[in-house]
């Protein structure tokens, strides 16, 4: 395709004067790479989060691993009607966090008052599926 840019390796060959072919080989065998070259950084700033501010922690199979709240008791999953966009169903322990947290601030004790699980595709609006079913009433005779 054109207008991509090339990320194969541009091999050189280089003479190395003096010394028999043994000597020629021990020096061209340290200098092979290992490893090959990629395009991006993928370094310790890509792969660690910082200044995060935890809203909650879930542990799957506890109490904690529904979204339930102080202020709205209402029993429902952490997952959204119909599962988070390229990701789906939250089976497991999750943690619950905010980004961009640069000050004391995020040191605060936190208050979740409510969590939307409404659908993440298009617009949700309702936050369990006996909500919705309560709302349009049977549909099929």
């Amino acid at each position: 395709m054109k207008g991509l840019k090339q990320k194969k390796a541009h091999l050189m060959e280089i003479q190395v004067n003096g010394g028999d072919i043994a000597k020629k080989v021990d020096y061209a065998y340290t200098r092979v790479s290992f490893t090959v070259a990629r395009a991006g950084q993928n370094g310790y700033h890509h792969r660690t989060e910082m200044n995060k501010k935890i809203y909650k922690l879930g542990k799957a199979g506890q109490e904690s691993h529904c979204a339930m709240t102080e202020f709205d008791r209402t029993e429902k999953d952490i997952t959204p009607m119909g599962g988070f966009p390229h990701y789906g169903a939250v089976k497991e322990d999750y943690l619950l966090m905010k980004g961009c947290c640069t000050s004391r601030v995020a040191l605060e004790d936190i208050k979740l008052k409510f969590i939307d699980t409404s659908s993440k595709f298009g617009h949700g609006r309702f936050q369990t599926t006996h909500e919705k079913a309560r709302f349009y009433g049977r549909l099929k005779a």
